[in-house]
């Protein structure tokens, strides 16, 4: 079996820190939810059973750990201690998914009922995101791979190990899918839902399995690469798979936009409005958790070719910490607004809300600017890259300003338009740029 201390430290402050960082997001999560089932008099205790059973074993791990290894200790107990939280973070996922499951049969309409409604597993979708930003950022800064314990084989048998891992994440899915089918069953005693929850069972063991082994892949492409003159063939992966799904998150962002431009028309004609905007709205917010997830993979490539950079580290990762607290938000504006109850009989809150929502967007949209001026000042500076990167960060700041004025204007299409063309094209300029900069860049 694989040992190597310095790993098994380090991993195990990780996930100590991810089990305490989850626990906080499900228990504000589940809070949210709860003051807004009150404030609308439908308050059911299986509303709240994912975010209960997250917030109960995540406190039961931590405080279990803390009794159990009190103070610094010597040697052996810091072992121990790192060995608890490795073992630890395995039982925290499967408990996650397992609270997901269980809260199936009493939410299986609001999954696949009414667009409306779908709003189930967001937090397990918003857990999913954050616990890959996180972990990418916490591993590359530390220089440890996925896969650490096999790696260094060759590529039969590391991908024979990618596989039973894959293997090993569709059975304990399945276990989830089987449980919830049953307690479904005891519950609704119908056979009807059973279809929904194989379906549910497919996509995410599909969906999981997809992304695992394309981490997997990029890192060990990484892995056996000997350092390059220029951006390493990983970080270019990643930078090409970036830039398709922008393209496929503007896509359906354009579609957001033609609904939302084109409202009264299709009211008109008969057609169900509100719901093809919320469909679009989901679809879109679920790509953008994608880009996400990808930006953040790309920009942890970069920071391990940066010899160390102060500047580099801190604006990729303040970048990171405030994707983070946007997604969160995100996923909680949203399950108020797109996935209430009836929230057009709360109109005035819902307003106030979404007000709330666009000022914080705005603050969070312009520190990540100066955050990606600080970046660049990082690559500029230690890397020696051209100065023509500061572009880059100011064209950003450019549109963004741009699509203020759209939106003050009501200018709904041409602000979709503006959006989609300017994601795509900043991601694609840094990328061209840095791919073409680092073939002459200080990489030390």
């Amino acid at each position: 079996m694989f040992y190597d201390e310095r790993i098994n430290s380090e991993c195990g402050k990780i996930y100590r820190r991810g089990i305490l960082l989850a626990t906080l997001v499900a228990l504000l999560y589940g809070a949210v939810h709860a003051v807004y089932l009150i404030s609308i008099d439908r308050f059911l205790i299986s509303y709240l059973l994912t975010e209960l059973v997250i917030v109960a074993v995540g406190a039961g791990i931590l405080l279990v750990g803390a009794f159990r290894f009190p103070g610094r200790g010597d040697e052996r107990q810091i072992a121990e201690r790192h060995d608890y939280y490795l073992r630890a973070g395995k039982l925290f996922v499967i408990a996650a998914l397992g609270g997901y499951g269980i809260s199936i049969p009493f939410s299986i309409g609001k999954m696949f009922g009414n667009v409306g409604d779908r709003a189930a597993n967001e937090l397990i979708l918003v857990l999913e995101v954050l616990g890959v930003m996180y972990l990418f950022y916490c591993f590359k800064r530390r220089d440890i791979n996925f896969n650490y314990s096999f790696i260094a084989e060759n590529k039969s048998k590391y991908y024979y190990g990618v596989l039973i891992n894959i293997g090993k994440l569709a059975g304990v899915l399945a276990g989830v899918y089987l449980v919830a089918a049953v307690l479904d069953l005891a519950v609704n005693h119908t056979l009807g839902s059973l279809l929904v929850i194989l379906l549910a069972y497919v996509e995410s063991a599909v969906g999981l399995g997809l992304e695992y082994l394309f981490i997997s892949w990029v890192e060990k492409v990484s892995y056996d690469e000997e350092m390059p003159r220029g951006l390493k063939k990983s970080t270019v992966i990643v930078g090409v798979t970036f830039i398709i799904v922008q393209i496929i998150w503007s896509a359906f962002t354009m579609w957001y936009y033609s609904i939302a431009a084109n409202a009264d028309l299709m009211a008109q004609t008969g057609v169900a409005v509100g719901e093809h905007l919320a469909a679009a709205s989901v679809v879109r917010k679920q790509m953008a958790y994608v880009v996400n997830v990808v930006s953040a993979m790309f920009w942890c490539h970069v920071m391990t070719q940066t010899r160390g950079s102060k500047s580099v580290r801190c604006g990729i990762a303040g970048s990171l910490l405030l994707t983070a607290i946007s997604t969160v938000q995100s996923a909680l504006v949203s399950y108020i607004i797109i996935f209430g109850f009836e929230p057009f009989q709360y109109g005035t809150a819902v307003r106030d809300i979404a007000e709330f929502s666009n000022i914080t967007g705005y603050i969070i949209m312009f520190a990540s600017i100066a955050l990606m001026f600080l970046t660049a000042c990082g690559l500029v500076r230690d890397v020696r890259l051209s100065g023509v990167l500061f572009v880059l960060p100011a064209a950003q700041l450019a549109s963004k300003l741009l699509l203020l004025f759209l939106y003050s204007q009501s200018l709904i299409m041409l602000q979709g338009i503006v959006e989609c063309v300017s994601a795509v094209g900043i991601t694609v300029a840094w990328i061209l740029l840095l791919k073409w900069q680092y073939k002459d860049a200080n990489l030390g």
